[in-house]
Formats: C-alpha cells, structure tokens, sequence
C-alpha cells in the first residue's frame, strides 16, 4: 500500500498530544516526528521507503495523491496543536513548518549515503528551519 496514512496520523497526533505541556508548537511537532522515527520510519523501513519514493518520483499523478496526504497530515497535526491551546495561525504554520521538516528528514533518511535514524534527522532539519526564520 502506498497511501495509507491511519498510522502515520495517529502517531503524530498522539505523539503531539503527549509532548510535555510546556513545549512550545514547534518542539510539540518535533516530539511527534521522534516517535514516528521510534515507531514507523525504522531502519526495517529504510529500503522499502525509498524504493516507495522512487516509484513516487517516476509518476506525477502518484505525487499529486502523496501530497494530498501530506495535506491531511499538515491539518491534523494543526488541530492537534489547537487541542492543546495553541492558538489556530499559530498551530497552522507550526504543522506546515512540521511537514516541511518532515519532508527534509524523510529525503535523507532514505539516502542510501545515510545511516542516520529519521528523529535526530528531523531535529536537524528543525534547527535549520528555525535558523533560517532568525535570519534578517
């Protein structure tokens, strides 16, 4: 199954749920992505993500499908945030910030140059995310 995202949404918004109270957004979205690196993107996953990927690559209506996901994704995780108080600006630009740190980490996760697990990849990705909004 290339689509299925029941797990994936859970894990993120559980593991948003069950960031400590005072992380702020961004720290509760990158809680979740430690616990989908702990529990989904495992290295047992890493061939079979990218070989996933590469067919994802080769078909653009196959794209388009994996990017509406990615959407449903962005807004569950934001109405996650807003169940914790964050205000909905706030928690909408934390998830899609979220999703773009996603998306950083997944691409060098499967990187067969990488032997590094997703969670401290999408820690990284969220430093240079949160470097890149300091710049003036």
């Amino acid at each position: 199954m290339l689509f299925g995202t029941g797990t994936v949404t859970g894990l993120l918004v559980e593991g948003i749920a069950s960031s400590p109270s005072v992380a702020d957004p961004l720290d509760a979205v990158a809680d979740a992505l430690d616990a989908l690196g702990r529990t989904f993107f495992t290295a047992d996953r890493r061939e079979f993500s990218g070989r996933r990927q590469a067919v994802l690559n080769a078909n653009t209506e196959l794209r388009e499908r994996e990017a509406l996901k990615r959407v449903d994704l962005t807004a569950s995780m934001s109405e996650a945030l807003n169940r914790r108080g964050v205000p909905s600006l706030t928690a909408r630009v934390a998830a899609k910030l979220g999703t773009l740190v996603w998306e950083i980490a997944f691409d060098q996760w499967i990187d067969t140059n990488n032997s590094e697990d997703f969670g401290p990849l999408a820690r990284k990705a969220l430093a240079e995310v949160r470097a890149a909004g300091a710049v003036r």
